[in-house]
């Protein structure tokens, strides 16, 4: 018997437990359906990577153990398996002051036909990371001119986190390697529509009057691999996928032009300057900040700018009190090199 409580008076009353049923195990299979099963699952996989392209949906890095998977074959392992995908930024901060952002993205693949849950995967990205760092050092370079470029790149890579979880496929493609550098993508060949203008723009279906490389890729796919299209407009698919990738590896590659001593010093940009001028003010003294300025010009490093910005901030166990040592440590480790 098991007690409860009667909701409406309160008084503790019994009454029949459910029998439940017992089993060892929930589900048991012969050996003959279990050899089945493996078989299915290793033609399925095999009949998923041979639709893959490399160039295209993956990309291969000479001396490196996996290829990396890209956006374009995550979205195809998609269509294949049918699963439906939803992507959201679920934690994000952006600091105009300190020219930073984050963005944390969360997708959630599921079956198209039942709906039913199969994998989730995570994917991060900061303004800190190298590449981007870069980009902000670049004169009149702002935090907004990144936001979409890094939300973007949450995303992809909570997608492809995503897609080798739900597929299993991480003993073949990795997501370590996801930013490839744009000489690690295959683009183009010379030959028809090697330049992205000749392909012109697309003269039927939805997109009509659009450009061929504007299209999504999961449409261009389609176009590619399973329509029945004439072989032209095939190839005019297939050469704009390549043209979106390639031109993809290329935008996340692509640093602004720097002077010499930036390069070898990483200095800080200008704004970063401009934010510990007015920290200086507010939490300590402008005049040691002016004379570090003009007598260490060349050591205005970002290093040492994250450093002084996490303790004028606060952010750091040094109370106000001790800044004055801590500065003066500060300039002699950097006054003797």
């Amino acid at each position: 018997m098991t007690e409860k409580i009667n909701t409406q008076t309160g008084e503790i009353i019994e009454v029949e437990a459910t029998p439940v049923a017992k089993t060892d195990r929930l589900d048991v299979v012969t050996k003959d359906e279990l050899n089945q099963r493996l078989e299915v699952y290793d033609t399925v996989r095999v009949a998923a990577i041979e639709r893959m392209k490399e160039g295209v949906d993956f990309g291969v890095i000479p001396g490196t153990n996996k290829p990396t998977l890209l956006k374009p074959g995550a979205e195809k392992l998609c269509n294949f398996f049918g699963y439906s995908v939803e992507t959201v930024t679920d934690t994000s901060e952006i600091d105009p002051e300190r020219n930073y952002a984050y963005f944390h993205c969360v997708t959630r693949l599921c079956r198209q036909a039942t709906g039913q849950f199969v994998a989730s995967g995570v994917g991060s990205v900061n303004s800190r990371e190298k590449k981007y760092k870069k980009q902000l050092m670049k004169v009149d370079a702002d935090i907004y001119d990144l936001l979409n470029t890094l939300e973007k790149m949450a995303s992809k890579r909570s997608l492809i986190d995503a897609v080798l979880r739900a597929t299993g496929l991480s003993d073949i493609y990795t997501q370590d390697l996801e930013d490839l550098p744009a000489s690690a993508i295959s683009k183009p060949k010379e030959g028809p529509y090697a330049d992205p203008e000749d392909l012109g723009v697309i003269n039927f279906g939805k997109y009509k009057g659009d450009k061929w490389t504007d299209l999504p890729s999961e449409y261009l796919t389609w176009i590619a691999e399973k329509s029945d299209l004439n072989e032209q407009t095939k190839v005019r698919a297939s050469k704009a996928l390549e043209h979106k990738n390639a031109e993809e590896a290329d935008e996340d590659e692509k640093a602004p032009a720097e002077d010499e001593a930036q390069e070898s010093s990483d200095l800080m940009h200008p704004k970063q300057v401009e934010h510990l001028d007015t920290l200086f003010a507010k939490n300590y003294d402008s005049d040691f900040w002016n004379d570090f300025k003009k007598t260490f010009s060349n050591q205005l490093t970002i290093a040492l700018y994250e450093r002084w910005v996490d303790l004028l901030e606060g952010k750091t166990d040094i109370s106000p009190a001790d800044f004055q040592k801590y500065f003066d440590e500060e300039v002699s480790r950097i006054a003797n090199g």
